[in-house]
């Protein structure tokens, strides 16, 4: 692809965005890529990075916008990133925006006086707004004050920043040091991750489908603070485990390895297909412990596993509910811009109503265990004090403690009223929130 011609992907692929809210655009990237074969990796990978780029900093090119005096659109914020991030000129915006062979349309005199009044600025100002600096909805900003403070900034700068790729040793099949040689011998830049036992942190992205070790059943990919909740479950082998919003079954996987493949993990979740891909990672690496349960069918045969389900008390309850993910915008920078203040109020009421229904499957002196990838208060520690007043057979158990058992390496500072919250400033994971209810 020309240079041009890949400036004219991003703009398409931004509106695409746009207009399908309900896809991740990781997702909507990759079915692009299908569609149009003749983009190779490095179009891809510049595609991509520019792409992400202007969803990380779109609250700042909005701002520019409106200095400008104009309203923001997708290829205006192409043209304010190449310029104010990229140091493009008017010659060169005028060079690849020709309309010819796959290239955008040329500037029209009012993008050519936004250009020609704001070229030696920079993207980042002085005189921002605190939520433009931190590139953050401003109705969110009350929110992520009310709890960092003074050091909201701090926190909301490091989201920012790209995430880096972890993998999760599988200690069924080898252990950390091995998979580390075997990365080692492989070329494969690396460093192991300073919280999880289990965790190695990749230099740069790869595609892990061609690597041997991933094949094999060695590793998976999963960020450190994720291996951090599974490892604070503190399950052992024989237990009996809820994994209640399981997804693709990440934490199963991880758990199982705890359990040394010895028990029963219950992993849940409404989405078939998300279960199927569990199914797959399970056979991979070789975990048998793991039975899938689809919350959503209806049908009488259903209903009465749900039953058999509900009838059961566990050990263990793996709560990692849904939520507005804005622990995760590194690597999901769309997804902030595309949350209202109606979602975040469903995924409270939905976080609420889960704990209900999970809380009757611990058995006396089981654990309830909450976690979301959020930085929200109002669907962390809201949502605990909310479930306790109602809960009497339920306490907060003091996570530190649970730390020092579980897990070799010093705890983040970040422990607050014996709950436990990961962030890329703190941590350089993603933003997690867990507690641990015990039942008396």
């Amino acid at each position: 692809m020309t240079p041009a011609a890949r400036i004219a992907a991003t703009i398409d692929l931004l509106d695409l965005a746009s207009q399908s809210l309900d896809k991740p655009v990781d997702l909507l990237v990759e079915i692009w890529s299908k569609q149009n074969r003749y983009a190779g990796a490095k179009d891809r990978r510049a595609i991509g990075q520019r792409l992400y780029g202007i969803f990380r900093y779109r609250a700042q090119l909005d701002w520019w916008c409106q200095r400008a005096g104009v309203e923001a659109n997708n290829r205006l914020r192409v043209i304010l990133w190449l310029l104010l991030e990229e140091n493009f000129g008017l010659a060169m915006l005028t060079t690849f925006f020709t309309e010819h062979r796959y290239a955008p349309a040329p500037l029209s005199r009012q993008e050519t006086r936004i250009v020609v009044e704001l070229a030696g600025n920079i993207r980042a100002h002085s005189c921002q707004p605190l939520a433009i600096r931190a590139n953050v909805p401003a109705w969110l900003l009350p929110e992520l004050e009310a709890h960092y403070a003074a050091d909201t900034e701090r926190q909301l700068q490091a989201m920012s920043a790209q995430a880096p790729l972890d993998l999760r040793s599988n200690c069924l099949k080898t252990d950390r040091l091995t998979l580390s040689k075997t990365l080692k011998d492989a070329g494969i830049d690396h460093v192991l991750c300073p919280f999880a036992p289990t965790g190695l942190r990749l230099s740069k992205r790869l595609a892990l489908q061609s690597l041997p070790a991933f094949k094999a059943g060695f590793c998976d990919v999963q960020d450190e603070g994720s291996q951090l909740i599974a490892a604070l479950c503190a399950v052992s082998p024989d237990m009996q485990i809820v994994d209640y919003c399981a997804g693709a079954g990440g934490k199963s996987l991880a758990l199982a390895a705890l359990m040394g493949n010895r028990g029963r993990i219950m992993a849940c979740d409404t989405v078939p297909l998300r279960l199927k891909q569990a199914r797959i990672r399970c056979k991979r690496a070789g975990v048998h412990i793991v039975e899938t349960h689809d919350l959503s069918a209806s049908n009488p045969a259903e209903d009465a596993e749900n039953t058999a389900l509900f009838g059961h008390k566990y050990d263990r309850v793996l709560v990692d509910a849904p939520c507005s993910g804005s622990g995760t915008w590194r690597r999901n920078p769309a997804q902030k811009w595309r949350l209202t203040p109606e979602q975040l109020r469903f995924f409270t009421q939905t976080q609420k109503e889960i704990l209900q229904k999970t809380a009757p499957l611990v058995k006396s002196g089981g654990r309830l265990i909450y976690a979301t990838c959020s930085l929200l208060a109002c669907e962390n520690e809201a949502i605990i004090a909310d479930f306790l007043t109602h809960n009497k057979a339920f306490f907060l158990m003091d996570i530190a403690p649970i730390w020092a058992d579980c897990l070799p390496s010093p705890a983040p500072s970040s422990m607050d009223n014996g709950m436990l919250r990961l962030s890329p400033a703190d941590t350089n994971t993603d933003g997690f929130f867990v507690a641990v209810l015990g039942r008396r």
